[in-house]
């Protein structure tokens, strides 16, 4: 698997806390080549079985850069557009993140991220998080699993209540060939604090295909289903994205 932005988990939070259907696809953690060599654009579409007021398209830009061999980080761009009137959400992210344990098998990753997103980029987030991923072979060659969780901290401005969310995303990868790899995640989000309504809590499975097309450039895809509660209405979303190892 080659290296590609994390902005999963980022993005995961953005998408539980702020818009309705995330633009990247499921991926797992890996750091970038040395020096700027990593370049991604995703596009999507959620809300598929709501009203029209609730449906909207998203994209994002991303471009990393490895630090060292260990540590990377990058800088993201996203926009989300409501179907029925094109009003704007937008994005951007800074992260960093790094291996700070790796053997023949198990793989811990630290990741933080600082966001600003709103109409006008008024909301200023900090997101740190940790991925343990569990390889059945150390070249990532035939099945493994992994479990995400990031702490969401959003402060909305002076004189009211900070909004935070744990989120938790755990999921596994199996390669069907050289060429083609499926993933399945789960991704729930809980509110914290006293001022948190429980109904705002949510989850939903998601399912991916990525398909190497070179060695430079892989396209990646996930349809996400959310798990409806209290007769809700099932809400499905799906993204696409290319990823670019820049020479």
């Amino acid at each position: 698997m080659s290296a590609r932005a994390t902005v999963a988990f980022c993005a995961s939070f953005l998408f539980m806390s702020l818009v309705s259907g995330p633009a990247v696809a499921l991926d797992t953690t890996e750091t970038f080549d040395i020096g700027p060599s990593d370049a991604e654009l995703y596009m999507g579409y959620g809300g598929v079985g709501l009203a029209k007021v609730n449906r909207e398209l998203s994209n994002e830009l991303v471009f990393g850069y490895g630090l060292n061999e260990r540590v990377s980080t990058y800088l993201a761009t996203c926009f989300a557009f409501a179907e029925h009137d094109f009003s704007r959400e937008t994005g951007l992210c800074l992260g960093v993140f790094g291996t700070v344990i790796e053997s023949a098998h198990f793989d811990v990753d630290l990741m933080l991220d600082v966001e600003t997103t709103s109409q006008d980029l008024g909301l200023l987030g900090f997101a740190p998080g940790i991925e343990l991923n569990y390889d059945h072979d150390r070249e990532m060659g035939i099945w493994g699993l992994y479990l995400r969780s990031t702490l969401a901290n959003f402060d909305p401005g002076a004189g009211t209540n900070r909004m935070n969310d744990v989120i938790v995303n755990p999921g596994a990868y199996y390669r069907l060939s050289d060429r083609f790899e499926v993933l399945v995640e789960y991704d729930a989000a809980w509110g914290l604090g006293a001022s948190r309504d429980p109904d705002e809590d949510v989850s939903g499975l998601g399912f991916g295909l990525n398909t190497m097309v070179s060695p430079a450039v892989e396209l990646i895809s996930e349809l996400h289903r959310d798990i409806p509660r209290n007769g809700e209405s099932t809400t499905w979303s799906m993204s696409f994205g290319a990823v670019a190892t820049l020479p």
